[in-house]
């Protein structure tokens, strides 16, 4: 309980380069004990990228979180979490991207996210 901010974020660290699986086991813990900045950066150069995702989302950098997911689909997206976070991005030209990606890669599940983003829109 009393262990300094440094030792959960220096483990995230080795995690992300040793044993990136038991990272997001560790972030889920121990996300308000680490460093954030350094350990996002930790996990982009591993390409660990629904850790990213995730702790961008702690960290309230929704913008990045969405365009993490549609960069990279495969290991991030995640229809719920896609959808909480897109109504919280500060960049309404996310919104369009949002819908393109749909449009291009989740064609049936298109009327949901509008169904999330039309209060939002003009």
């Amino acid at each position: 309980e009393r262990a300094h901010m440094g030792m959960f974020t220096e483990l995230a660290i080795l995690y992300s380069k040793y044993k990136p699986e038991k990272m997001r086991e560790h972030l889920e813990l121990f996300w308000s004990r680490v460093n954030i900045p350094k350990v996002l950066r930790a996990a982009e150069f591993a390409h660990l990228w629904a850790e990213l995702v995730f702790l961008y989302d702690k960290y309230e950098e929704y913008d990045n979180a969405i365009i993490t997911m549609m960069n990279h689909p495969t290991d991030a997206w995640k229809e719920s979490h896609f959808k909480d976070i897109v109504t919280k991005v500060a960049n309404i030209e996310l919104y369009y991207k949002a819908l393109q990606f749909y449009v291009d890669y989740k064609p049936l599940l298109l009327n949901d996210l509008l169904l999330v983003l039309t209060p939002r829109m003009d």
